[in-house]
Parts: C-alpha cells; structure tokens; sequence
C-alpha cells in the first residue's frame, strides 16, 4: 500500500484514507525516483470519537546531513551519468537503504535529509559497457555535507535463460549473484525471469561470480562465471533441476 503528498509553503502535510498500521516514511525532493528514507510511520488503530475519522498529527524533523556524489569514467575521470544509493551501515554488518538519485554527468546528484553514521555508496552505469562501483565506510558528520566520486570500470551484462528439465520457460525465477569476497551484487531492483525465462542483468564486472538460480517448485542452479571469459552475445541456459533432484 503506497500514498504520497506533497508539502505547502508552511511544510505541512496530509495523507488520507491510511489504515491502521505501520508505514515507512521516505521524503522526496525533486523526482519520484529520488528519495531519502526518514524512518516509520505509525498509524494507530482508532483516534477520536468512535465512528469517527480517525485524525493524528506527526512532525518530521529532516536530518541535515548530506552528500553530493558524483559518477565518474575510470580510465579518463570524466563524468558520466549513473544510478547512486546510499545504505547505511549497521554495526552488525547489515545495511539500511536511504537515498537513491540519478548523476546527470557534471551535475551529479545532491541526496539530502541524511542522518550522520557510516554508509556505503554504489553507483550504478546508464549505459552499456561499463560496471557498479562500491565503497564502504563513507563517513558522514552530524549536520554535515560530504563529497563522493564513484568510478565505474569496464564491465558487461550477463544474460540468462531459465529452463526446466523440460525446456520450458521458468518465470519469476530469482537470480543471485554473489562476488568472490562475498559481496551481494544487485543491479536491478528485482532480479527475476520474465515469462520466457529470460534476464538481463547489465553493468557487472569483467570478473568471476557466482550466480544461483531458484524457484518455487524447482531444485537451485548455482555456478561460478568467470564474465571476463564469457563468449559475449550468447546467453547463459540455466536448466532448473525438479524439487525432489539431487
């Protein structure tokens, strides 16, 4: 369940009709696709007069801090369009997504709203032909502005075919795909098969991967790929084995 709003010139807000329950709150200044998260939203189950609307009133106090990052080419440091997230990084080795924004080349994108702590930046590319680009520990001060560069590489799509013992097509298969230092890699919000098994996943690195292959009712597939070596133009078959095999 989504609903959105936007601010008046006092940077008040309503969202009618939410039910009882427990949203989160993202906020967004310029693009839809451009968003900051800012916490939950918690709707209680009943305010006011029974049979009556139910009416409660939140004040969101934004984060000041912020970070301008930009996308850069890594053989010439020119800019280059690109996708940037931002997680931030949990003492317990996990991440909390915050803000994603596109780098328009020289401009790059300005994600603001942020709170202080550690976060890892990814850039991803715009264009065929080049890879993503991590980097951890990325500090940000209290009430502070930061400065990040994100060089993408050489890189490749991988395209898939999903199959099961029978040749036909598996949709909704979920492909995983892990570097050798056990980073998880995702380039696209949902990394699953079309209805004729097929995915292209594009902006990887020219290196090996694993890549694991489930879905409901089959057996997993999971392989090493070395992407530097793979024949380019040619897809990868991937034949799910049946839930029972071995």
């Amino acid at each position: 369940e989504m609903h959105s709003t936007t601010t008046d010139r006092e940077g008040r807000w309503e969202i009618p009709g939410l039910r009882a329950g427990t949203y989160e709150f993202y906020m967004s200044g310029r693009t839809p696709m451009e968003v900051t998260y800012q916490g939950t939203l918690e709707v209680p189950a009943a305010t006011g007069a029974a049979g009556g609307p139910r009416v409660f009133e939140r004040d969101l106090v934004v984060a000041a801090g912020r970070v301008d990052a930009r996308v850069l080419a890594a053989e010439s440091g020119e800019p280059i369009e690109g996708f940037v997230m931002l997680e931030l990084e949990r003492p317990d080795g996990s991440t909390r997504f915050m803000a994603r924004g596109f780098a328009r080349a020289a401009a790059g994108v300005r994600l603001d709203g942020l709170p202080s702590g550690s976060y890892r930046g990814s850039a991803y590319p715009m264009q065929e032909g080049r890879s993503y680009e991590v980097r951890s520990g990325v500090w940000l001060a209290p009430d502070g502005a930061l400065e990040v560069e994100l060089a993408l590489g050489p890189g490749r799509a991988l395209d898939l075919v999903v199959t099961d013992a029978q040749g036909a097509p598996v949709r909704a298969a979920r492909v995983d795909l892990v570097e050798p230092g056990g980073f998880d890699v995702q380039v696209l919000e949902v990394q699953e098969t079309a209805a004729d098994g097929r995915l292209h996943l594009p902006g990887l690195r020219l290196e090996p991967l694993v890549v694991r292959v489930s879905a409901p009712g089959h057996g997993a597939w999971e392989r090493k790929l070395d992407l530097g070596a793979l024949p380019t133009g040619e897809p990868v078959t991937v034949v799910l084995p049946a839930a029972t095999d071995r």
